[in-house]
């Protein structure tokens, strides 16, 4: 029998996802019942108006792992026979059910690795969205699943096991406590420190720090950017070493309040920035791209604010964390920016990495930072009317425009006064 390719069998666990998600997303105002069985009590409908019945799904093949995963392949591919939300709950029921049911029959039956690694990235996925759904098994089932894995003789799986429970234990820590999830940080600094590292891994870290920043960015958050980054330097990989250093950077973002500012850079124009042009200017450091939606929309109120205080000292130097230069030269031909713009990957060469975006390991676009005249950060959360609030403060507000004279003609009449528009935010 011919062998699925690894990158074909990659590609089928992120379309059974999204077609399990159908329950829990397209549908918000449903929770799905989820059910590690099927459900074996819901009679057949038949006849003209009675509610449809998603159709049994195949039998799970009692074979060889190759014949399981094919049949989770076509699994993958079924859609529910109707779009109400209870024909959709069910049907998602059932195929988070027997996925499960396939991804445990393909591990008992003795697998190869990369049979096996198919179906704990199945199982993994599954649960970890059984849990979010709210099943109340389907935690107790991903504490227990590294440890299985360790007497089926899976110790690499075993440990990517215990990386998808961490982030389970950072999605149910969301509005915990700074002791709480200081403790869980702890674990998984414990976890990443094990190695060996992979990709997934910094997925794991960057998650448990923007979780930290939210509970405490002066200090638990810079904490854990320091640990991690510690632990990903010291890996032999260079990837992870250079994540190492991006890390670090983060941690030194989050200490810049109250201190001076250094950018550097070039403009698309290929010109080097003077940064000590804009000293005695209140100047927003805005790292974006082209292809962020949210950075888009940012631009828009970055425009207003640069129209009203433009004239009283205040610039604008964004820094482009695109890839590709032609995609930053076409946006800015379509969308014609007032202020400066960097692109920030010319600093980037084969024997160093210069860039602001590994500097202060911009994590989450877009990225805002407004410096005061003397040069020294005043604010780092300064999206929406966050920033015209600010610059009210360091530059007075913007002088709202002159009500007309009335005509001596042409009296106002009593109740009759039009209403002129607000420049406020």
């Amino acid at each position: 029998m011919k062998s699925l390719s690894l990158a074909r069998r990659r590609a089928i666990i992120p379309v059974l996802s999204e077609l399990l998600l159908i329950g829990l997303s397209a549908w918000p105002t449903a929770r799905v019942a989820w059910s590690a069985e099927p459900d074996k009590k819901a009679p057949a409908a038949t006849g003209a108006g009675k509610k449809q019945e998603p159709p049994d799904l195949l039998p799970i093949p009692d074979g060889t792992p190759e014949q399981i995963i094919q049949h989770l392949e076509k699994l993958s591919q079924m859609e529910p026979p109707a779009r109400d939300p209870k024909t959709i709950e069910e049907f998602s029921r059932k195929v988070g059910a027997a996925a499960l049911q396939a991804a445990e029959k393909i591990l008992a039956k003795k697998p190869n690795p990369e049979q096996a690694a198919y179906a704990v990235n199945v199982k993994l996925e599954v649960l970890a969205m059984l849990d979010q759904s709210g099943q109340k098994d389907a935690f107790a089932k991903l504490q227990a699943f590294p440890a299985e894995l360790q007497k089926l003789g899976w110790p690499q799986l075993a440990r990517l096991a215990g990386g998808v429970l961490l982030q389970a234990r950072l999605a149910r820590a969301e509005g915990a406590g700074a002791e709480d999830l200081k403790k869980l940080v702890e674990d998984i600094r414990k976890h990443l420190a094990a190695g060996p590292l992979d990709p997934a891994d910094s997925g794991l870290a960057v998650s448990a720090a923007l979780a930290a920043e939210r509970v405490d960015r002066a200090g638990l958050a810079v904490k854990a950017y320091e640990d991690f980054a510690k632990v990903f330097s010291a890996s032999k990989d260079d990837r992870m070493k250079a994540f190492g250093v991006k890390l670090q950077g983060a941690a030194r973002r989050l200490t810049l309040l109250g201190k001076p500012l250094e950018v550097r850079g070039v403009t698309v124009d290929g010109k080097p920035l003077d940064w000590a042009q804009y000293r005695g200017k209140v100047v927003l450091v805005a790292f974006w791209a082209t292809w962020c939606g949210p950075c888009r929309v940012e631009i828009g109120n970055i425009l207003k604010s640069y129209e009203a205080y433009h004239d009283k000292g205040f610039e604008v130097v964004a820094v482009s964390m695109d890839l590709k230069k032609p995609d930053l030269e076409s946006f800015l031909a379509e969308n014609k920016l007032p202020w400066t713009v960097l692109y920030d990957q010319a600093l980037r060469t084969d024997a160093a990495d210069d860039t602001m975006d590994t500097r202060y390991g911009i994590i989450t676009i877009p990225e805002l930072i407004l410096v005061g005249s003397d040069g020294k950060v005043v604010s780092m959360d300064v999206r929406g009317r966050g920033l015209g609030r600010e610059l009210a403060k360091l530059l007075s507000p913007p002088e709202s425009p002159k009500p007309k004279a009335a005509k001596a003609s042409e009296p106002a009449k009593a109740g009759k006064a039009k209403q002129g528009k607000t420049g406020g935010d």
